[in-house]
């Protein structure tokens, strides 16, 4: 496992280890709560289904230094013409929007912070479906062209059909991307519906469904789904629910400001299917509310908070007869290891990582120079310790600290050992700057280990602070294949991996009229031990050139309203292989209608079109009418009906230049 794999689990964080829960008085020694995983920037991968995640940190301010101008220019999608008024909101993580409006001139000029890796823009205006864009960190004058959007009526009523005023509704998911987005970005449209449960979402777009999720205080959040094919008033019906207050206290018995809390099913044997997808966060009293909470019966409920160990877990029961109830938690002293890792002459390791695992918490911390790092555990107890190190052996052995206390601990890593060899092609030539991992599996639990290197100039690569066992030696360069040589029992020397070149194809498109194109084309080449490899642009007078493994080929050539095309061809190594010229050919139009004897549309069938030698050019499920349409044919095909992988029926068809085949398959009972 390497730094990078470490860094993972910074995504995700969640609470979990056992909990305090005094109620009535007393207090309960709990059972361990389903794994989690506690921030870290060195924090391994997660192994088991994880909590509800831990509420990020709010939201900063940057500093003068960050900030930076977009100006974003909003015009309508089909005329270009700029829009008024239109909101523009500048989007990073874990920082405050910025918004800005358009002027006469659609303009907008948001400012914000220049981060790394870019920021979002949301943009919504009346009349217009909610758009979602990207500033890259170098931009600094977008446009974003907005299509007309859609309003969406509905309503949110009880069960019993009794108007529910004050519901959020809310649509998150859309864009150009599809995302779905995470809960701490302004929705693309929201609204809250009126005395009568009404309400009106704008924004929409028109051309997909719509993902509506719908809160009320008291209520279950549920989740609906708008489909502008069957435009119809939305009616969405909330069940009733509980809630859970109480009081979050730290070891000193002072209210704990700040402290997250989450409650999930007790008879979940995954948290993360359970209806509490969100934390909330105690305020300065430490008061905390959970609100929509199902009459499930038995719920958990977990604290925490940076610098104490998690609370003892509260239990309570919400249902019908029990539809408030509380429960206070008590946060604990964190307990912590001292650590100091030297090696086997005794000297301070500089440059590593140690992680630790317990019952319900994994992270990590890495070393300092002097060999030294303190681990802070949130969930007290048996613990396992795992260091990684780029010069020695994976390493790990177990600890125990409790609640409160300091716990040092010396670990001593052993000398590696070393696995070597050269990188050649097939030909036999050193291949430099080769990318060359060895890679196995370690620890008890056998996680993934990895160990990277470069090979030099002449082809050899060594790769030192291996435990004894077995690896495999994977590398890969520019211009070739990939290889892995499987059973490398370390110590090794003389290992020799051996990597096949690349060699080259090149055709050339030509449209019916014998012009060069490359507009909408998507050329497609698919190897047979190889995945697929799409152009869809970047090339000139309809020239396709590219680097492909040895080995066999075929091409594709889709084109709207053209024939599909494909091309079997060899690829040698370090040879180039020329295709020639392809002429599309302008396609003639096939309308397929499955019927049952009684004359009724098939809706659950598949048509499979094939070239009469076998080759199979087109595969599609009926739609709703029992029919499916192809734009991309011309020759002889036999069309093939089948439901549930069972051939039903057969036809023989023509098509010719300039006409339009409607075909009608009648398929038995």
């Amino acid at each position: 496992m390497n730094a990078r794999t470490l860094a993972a689990a910074v995504l995700v964080v969640v609470l979990g280890a056992a909990c305090w829960f005094f109620a009535s008085g007393h207090v309960e020694e709990p059972v361990a709560p389903p794994p989690a995983v506690r921030t870290d920037p060195a924090a391994p991968s997660p192994l088991a289904p994880l909590p509800p995640r831990e509420r990020s940190p709010a939201a900063a301010e940057p500093t003068a230094a960050d900030e930076r101008v977009v100006v974003v220019r909003v015009v309508e999608k089909e005329t270009k013409s700029p829009i008024v008024a239109a909101t523009v909101a500048l989007i990073a993580d874990d920082l405050v929007p910025r918004e800005a409006t358009t002027d006469a001139s659609g303009v907008a000029r948001v400012s914000g912070p220049a981060g790394a890796d870019g920021e979002r823009l949301l943009v919504r205006a009346a009349g217009f479906s909610s758009q979602f864009a990207y500033a890259n960190s170098n931009d600094v004058d977008v446009t974003v062209e907005m299509a007309r959007g859609i309003a969406v009526a509905g309503v949110v009523l009880e069960t019993d059909g009794r108007p529910i005023a004050g519901a959020r509704v809310v649509h998150r998911r859309g864009g150009e991307d599809e995302d779905c987005l995470a809960e701490s970005y302004p929705p693309l449209a929201e609204a809250t519906t009126g005395a009568d449960g009404a309400f009106r979402l704008e924004g929409l777009r028109s051309d997909r469904p719509a993902g509506i999720s719908v809160s009320a205080s008291r209520h279950v959040a549920k989740s609906a789904r708008w489909d502008p094919a069957a435009p119809v008033r939305v009616e969405i019906r909330l069940d009733r629910a509980g809630r859970i207050t109480g009081v979050v206290l730290d070891p000193t018995l002072a209210p704990a400001a700040g402290a997250s809390v989450y409650a999930y099913q007790s008879e979940s044997i995954d948290p993360v299917g359970a209806p509490i997808d969100e934390d909330v966060t105690s305020d300065a009293s430490g008061r905390y509310e959970i609100d929509g909470i199902p009459f499930v019966g038995a719920w958990t409920i977990v604290a925490s908070k940076a610098g104490f160990a998690y609370a003892l877990r509260g239990e309570v029961v919400v249902d019908a007869a029990h539809q408030e109830v509380s429960c206070d938690l008590l946060l604990r002293p964190l307990a912590r290891i001292e650590v100091v890792v030297v090696d086997a002459a005794g000297a301070p390791v500089e440059e590593g990582t140690v992680s630790y695992q317990t019952v319900g918490e994994r992270a990590g911390v890495k070393l300092d120079a002097d060999g030294r790092c303190v681990l802070e555990l949130g969930d007290p107890g048996a613990c396992r310790i795992q260091v990684e190190t780029p010069r020695h052996p994976f390493f790990e052995t177990d600890a125990t600290c409790a609640s409160g206390e300091t716990t040092p601990l010396r670990i001593e890593l052993a000398e590696g050992v070393t696995v070597a060899g050269v990188v050649v092609d097939d030909l036999g030539h050193a291949v430099p700057q080769a990318e060359v991992e060895v890679q196995g599996h370690v620890g008890r639990d056998g996680q993934w280990f990895d160990r990277a290197t470069t090979s030099g100039d002449d082809g050899a690569f060594r790769v030192q602070g291996l435990g004894a066992q077995v690896y495999a030696v994977k590398a890969s360069a520019a211009g070739h294949g990939e290889a892995t040589v499987s059973d490398v029992v370390a110590p090794a020397d003389g290992v020799r991996v051996v990597l096949r070149r690349h060699g080259r194809v090149t055709l050339r498109l030509r449209a019916p009229d014998g012009i060069p194109t490359s507009e909408d084309c998507m050329v497609t080449f698919t190897g047979r031990d190889a995945p697929h490899l799409r152009l869809t642009s970047g090339w000139t007078d309809g020239r396709v050139s590219t680097s492909l493994p040895s080995g066999r080929w075929f091409v594709a050539v889709h084109k709207s309203g053209h024939v599909r095309v494909q091309h079997p061809f060899e690829v040698s190594p370090g040879a180039e292989t020329s295709i020639g010229e392809i002429v599309l050919q302008e396609g003639v139009g096939l309308n397929c209608v499955v019927r049952d004897a009684a004359g009724e549309p098939v809706t659950d069938a598949q048509v499979v079109v094939s070239r009469i030698d076998g080759a199979i050019v087109s595969s599609q499920r009926v739609d709703e009418t029992g029919a499916i349409s192809d734009r991309q044919l011309a020759g002889r095909y036999r069309v093939a009906v089948s439901r549930k992988k069972r051939e039903l029926a057969t036809r023989e068809v023509e098509l010719r230049d300039g006409e339009e085949t409607n075909l009608e398959i009648v398929v038995p009972e």
